[in-house]
């Protein structure tokens, strides 16, 4: 079967602004990862075993389950190296503000889909 085109999203000046705006310092670095990136959403939540700084690369798993290796720019090592310790597993974490469903206030937790899109409410910007 052919493969539809591929769709293109630019974040306006506006849907950049309003996000910047609502974004604590935990979504802003992936935030930023995200959009240097280019890659989707869940691709974006990576783990640690996934990044290999010496080959400067990214293994991913694509939709529709593909593992491709992607190379690392040196402003994504940047913000990948401004978050690595914050977890022992995941890169991407955010500071739980209060304790509930299992999380316990100031403890670090993995950044999800869903706890972006609960971040991002009404801001705007690019739907993954």
């Amino acid at each position: 079967m052919e493969e539809p085109k591929e769709r293109v999203r630019v974040v306006r000046v506006e849907e950049h602004n309003a996000l910047t705006a609502v974004l604590d310092a935990d979504y802003d670095a992936l935030y930023r990862f995200y959009i240097l990136s280019g890659l989707r959403l869940r691709e974006a939540l990576l783990r640690k075993d996934q990044i290999d700084f010496v080959l400067h690369t990214i293994e991913v798993r694509r939709k529709g389950g593909k593992i491709v290796t992607l190379p690392i720019t040196p402003a994504m090592e940047s913000v990948l190296r401004e978050c690595w310790d914050d977890h022992p597993e995941w890169v991407l974490t955010y500071v739980a503000e209060r304790t509930r469903d299992g999380r316990k206030k100031g403890e670090r937790y993995r950044i999800t889909a869903s706890g972006w899109k609960t971040c991002i409410g009404d801001a705007g910007g690019p739907r993954p």
